[in-house]
């Protein structure tokens, strides 16, 4: 059953996702629907702990049937509480066109006896069912004139009285296994989450974020004056990159906090530029005393890609359907030039080389060398 919501934290609404339950039709006691409390932040969504839930499975006896034109309210009943259940009917056509099906003689009878079967179960769905009946419902929860009710996605009658009895007996299971237990976020999104909540609390901005703004501003550099290489030591000159490194670290420090300076502004300058290599966007060259390489920019590698596609794709292994991009990866770390190019590195110069007819793929991980 439902419990204070208030000892576990409820996390904002864009990291519901991650949730599993919040995209599951969950099989729930009627009477949690009830008692869970709707979310502030997103109205329609209601927390089962701190587990947002919209989508509920129940199964219970109809007590009450409201038949409408267009649809039948149900009032379902598990044992544990009652709620009204939408159902809209389903238009099938002309029941007298049904009965006949126009099929052709040729139908064998058994075929024609299934047919009026479903038939039969059709017009029984869009009359309703009766008062006592097991039903199963699947639907959203809603709240209409201040009261919840659950809006079918699917709904069938269940003719085996047994299957409450089996429901009954697997929802503590399911609760204790699930719903009981706090979500949670994956190890990298919570340590984010909570630079983000400790920046709001204390207005400094967090070191994966200064790295993440420094990034952005190194990249804007790099593509606006058409860099090809680069040092570390020669970005610290730039005037933007200087002017943000110079800058204190947040709004509202103390008198003892100071700018970021020294051995930590080159710290987070290195980060931001291998933050670029781990995106494709340069590679490490510092080996050969060249700094750091722009991808887009390097034509040696690019003309490197297509002597291996060259060379290679005359072999009979590869003559079909090409070579495989980690087969060229491994060609170019067997280079000294290249031995510092990553994967992403390597899709980059890729796509570039196939936007200009130079190759071709011939798979999403296959290339060959164009005409």
């Amino acid at each position: 059953m439902a419990a204070d919501t208030n000892i576990m934290h409820v996390y904002p609404s864009e990291y519901w996702g991650l949730d599993p339950l919040f995209q599951a039709y969950c099989k729930m006691y009627i009477s949690d629907i009830w008692s869970m409390e709707e979310s502030p932040m997103c109205p329609g969504v209601f927390m089962y702990k701190n587990h947002p839930i919209h989508k509920v499975d129940i199964l219970g006896l109809i007590v009450r049937v409201d038949i409408k034109d267009k649809f039948v309210l149900y009032a379902v009943d598990d044992g544990t509480g009652v709620v009204s259940c939408l159902c809209w009917k389903n238009c099938y056509g002309r029941d007298e066109a049904e009965d006949d099906m126009g099929l052709d003689e040729s139908v064998p009878d058994c075929l024609r006896e299934k047919m009026r079967e479903v038939h039969t179960l059709r017009r029984m769905v869009a009359a309703g069912f009766g008062l006592g009946e097991l039903l199963h419902v699947r639907g959203k929860v809603k709240v209409f004139r201040e009261e919840r009710e659950i809006s079918a996605a699917y709904y069938n009658k269940i003719a085996d009285p047994v299957a409450q009895i089996v429901r009954m007996l697997e929802l503590p299971q399911i609760y204790s296994q699930y719903y009981d237990k706090p979500f949670t976020l994956p190890p990298a999104v919570d340590r984010q989450f909570h630079a983000l909540e400790n920046e709001k609390k204390t207005g400094v901005k967090s070191q994966g974020r200064l790295v993440g703004e420094l990034k952005a501003i190194v990249q804007s550099y790099i593509q606006s004056h058409n860099v090809k290489s680069f040092s570390i030591k020669a970005l610290e000159s730039v005037q933007t990159i200087h002017t943000f490194l110079s800058q204190p670290s947040g709004e509202g420090l103390s008198q003892g906090e100071l700018s970021v300076a020294g051995s930590v502004q080159r710290s987070l300058l290195t980060q931001a530029v291998r933050a670029l290599e781990e995106a494709g966007i340069v590679y490490d060259k510092r080996y050969l005393g060249e700094g750091y390489r722009v991808v887009s920019r390097d034509s040696g590698l690019e003309e490197t890609i297509k002597s291996i596609l060259k060379t290679d794709c005359k072999l009979a292994k590869y003559a079909e359907n090409g070579c495989h991009y980690m087969h060229i990866l491994d060609e170019l770390h067997m280079t000294l030039q290249y031995r510092g190019v990553n994967q992403n590195a390597l899709i980059q110069s890729l796509d570039k080389l196939e936007g200009s007819s130079e190759i071709i793929s011939t798979t999403k991980q296959h290339y060959i060398i164009g005409g």
